[in-house]
């Protein structure tokens, strides 16, 4: 079952889905990017197995929202969403982070993937992929500097790329192997627009296929 924030554009409204299966309630606040002030959303509805469900008319992508939980013994927890797809930072406390909504419509080019003994996969760390004599003026490197440089790996007879790990880490300079948030890219490579965008590009320009390396079973921050 699909779990974090995202907008849904048939109902113009953000849906909010967790999986707390020792709560005995919850809730999601939300605030607007740039403002200070948490706006309640409501209780939300468990669903089945531990699940919990609320949609929130008019919260736009990009709102940025935090959870509160309730125990048996009646006490109240505030906690960001461990499955959010888009987060401030890798920071775990409240004070600095929160999830942020996305927008998850997108249309994605055809494409076909090459037979298994004929990929040539050329592997990058995104935030390294950038440095002397080339044209990138951010260190580390971002999605949108790696776009740019999709041709530049295919002349050199690739035909797929194979990212470290790219989901959100602790601090902004890692290999990537101390993940903060399994589902949210690092917010130091960009968005989760700007590495959708990358993929489109590798597709639509038949640059490279594109395959990422996960990592579930370990966490980095604490």
């Amino acid at each position: 079952m699909m779990v974090g924030a995202w907008f849904d554009r048939a109902r113009f409204g953000a849906i909010f889905r967790l999986w707390a299966p020792a709560a005995t309630a919850a809730e999601v606040q939300v605030r607007a990017i740039g403002t200070p002030a948490w706006m309640p959303q409501g209780a939300m509805q468990q669903t089945t197995s531990g699940y919990w469900e609320h949609f929130a008319p008019g919260v736009l992508p990009g709102s940025e929202y935090t959870y509160v939980l309730h125990d048996a013994q009646g006490r109240r927890h505030e906690r960001l969403d461990p499955a959010a797809r888009d987060t401030i930072s890798s920071a775990l406390s409240l004070s600095a982070n929160a999830g942020i909504v996305i927008d998850p419509s997108w249309t994605w080019p055809p494409f076909a993937t090459p037979r298994f003994e004929n990929l040539i996969i050329y592997q990058l760390h995104i935030g390294a992929f950038s440095g002397r004599n080339d044209h990138c003026q951010t260190w580390p490197a971002r999605f949108t500097d790696v776009e740019t440089k999709l041709q530049y790996i295919r002349d050199l007879g690739f035909n797929a790329i194979e990212f470290l790990p790219i989901q959100e880490f602790c601090l902004d300079r890692s290999w990537g192997y101390n993940p903060a948030f399994f589902s949210s890219p690092e917010s130091g490579y960009g968005s989760p627009l700007d590495l959708r965008r990358l993929v489109r590009r590798r597709a639509s320009t038949r640059a490279c296929r594109a395959v990422r390396r996960c990592l579930q079973p370990r966490g980095g921050c604490r």
